[in-house]
């Protein structure tokens, strides 16, 4: 069993320095954000992939919000999950996580295989990269994207997948029950992502700072599940409430790996 904490983006802004800063800090993962676009070019990923060997920080990507597979232009969302997917696998990251979409007129099980008939399309165009596709559990009621939708697709179609905390409890408007949600998650490792949230009628609003007694419950959950896992952070203080996370689970009693081998 491994937990491994990062940030949603590199700390210093550059994902070329920003691994080295993440380390330095006792973290072990930083998620590469292509939220608003893909702006990195195909000779700084391979740039970034080199860096990465130095360090022990393993790597994943965010691909661009505006991804829809249920749409009538799904090809052009297609593309950038295809195109998130050849950075990622220039910087040696893995896996790429998104939003599969929106029901819009969509029944949910029509949705269901729409998305899976795009995404089929999407890892024929990936097959032998070396890069997982992770679609996320999402925090809108009109977001295609809950748990058992999620698990079901990575299920049928053999990927990964990632589970956004604050989409899980924006979904239930803060009455989820962590329990069920982790009764249905294989036992493999989990990709997860963690924030605070506020919500509204519609379900997600915006991230906020983590919650420390929400998230030590959580935590407490992982350790007492033996969950293998990643956990990213997605709070607007993405940096410091990771390392806020990193301390409640050495409270918690965890020592992660760097303490493990310095005391042997």
């Amino acid at each position: 069993m491994k937990i491994r904490i990062g940030t949603a983006g590199s700390p210093t802004g550059s994902n070329m320095t920003g691994i080295a800063v993440t380390e330095k800090a006792g973290l072990h993962a930083m998620e590469v954000q292509f939220g608003r676009g893909i702006q990195m070019g195909n000779d700084l990923a391979e740039k970034i992939g080199e860096e990465r060997k130095k360090y022990s920080i393993g790597l994943s990507v965010h691909a661009p919000y505006y991804i829809n597979l249920l749409s009538d232009k799904a090809e052009a969302s297609r593309q950038r999950i295809i195109d998130s997917c050849d950075r990622a696998k220039r910087m040696g990251a893995s896996p790429v996580v998104f939003h599969p979409g929106y029901y819009g007129k969509l029944s949910k099980q029509e949705a269901y295989e729409e998305a899976k008939r795009q995404i089929s399309i999407i890892l024929d165009k990936v097959k032998g990269w070396g890069v997982e596709i992770a679609p996320e559990n999402t925090g809108k009621d009109t977001q295609f994207g809950t748990i058992e939708e999620v698990l079901g697709l990575a299920n049928d179609l053999k990927t990964s997948f990632c589970m956004d905390i604050a989409h899980f409890r924006a979904k239930y408007r803060g009455k989820e029950n962590l329990d069920d949600m982790f009764a249905m998650v294989p036992k493999k490792h989990v990709h997860f992502q963690y924030s605070g949230v506020e919500w509204n009628s519609g379900g997600e609003k915006q991230h906020l700072p983590i919650e420390k007694a929400h998230f030590t419950d959580f935590a407490r959950k992982i350790l007492e599940r033996k969950t293998d896992c990643t956990i990213i952070c997605e709070s607007p203080d993405t940096f410091e409430d990771a390392q806020k996370m990193k301390k409640i689970f050495e409270d918690l009693g965890w020592e992660f790996e760097a303490q493990k081998r310095s005391k042997s």
